[in-house]
């Protein structure tokens, strides 16, 4: 089945069907799929169902909340990029459904972000040697590195 196509259908029965009748059974399965150590697609489609499940079952999910968050942060340790990557866009879509659960878990989720600061900060020092760096804003040239687009820097300014 599609991946897009999956997670379409996960959304829509998310949002459309009362979340006692989906977020049970969704669990169930994200714990299965998790759990699946061999198989870095199952724990990729795990993260990213229990992403977008998050929006029609918010309130539901609440209260366990500190079951799910370990799925979440060990999706960043995962030695796949694609799971690493699918425990952004979880993260994501908690961070905008369930801001509060996040800011309980901040002492957590705040360390997660070095490695990407340390990502961005290697990028910048390599395309700008010393003396060049100091020529351009840093905010414009990591917007650009990111998004490919120099004339999107020039105009975020």
């Amino acid at each position: 089945m599609d991946e897009q196509l999956a997670v379409r259908a996960v959304d829509s029965l998310a949002t459309s069907l009362p979340p006692a009748q989906v977020f049970p059974t969704l669990s169930q399965i994200v714990h299965q799929y998790f759990n699946n150590k061999t198989d870095p697609n199952q724990r990729r489609a795990a993260l990213l169902a229990l992403g977008v499940v998050v929006e029609g079952c918010s309130e539901f999910m609440r209260p366990h909340m500190d079951d799910l968050w370990p799925f979440v942060l060990s999706g960043f340790k995962d030695e796949d990029a694609s799971v690493r990557k699918a425990a952004c866009t979880c993260l994501g879509c908690i961070t905008e459904w369930l801001e509060d659960s996040c800011i309980e878990k901040h002492e957590i989720l705040v360390p997660v972000r070095p490695p990407l600061v340390a990502v961005v900060h290697r990028l910048y020092s390599i395309s700008f040697p010393t003396g060049a760096a100091q020529s351009r804003p840093r905010s414009c040239y990591t917007r650009s590195r990111l998004y490919g687009s120099r004339r999107l820097a020039r105009a975020l300014r």
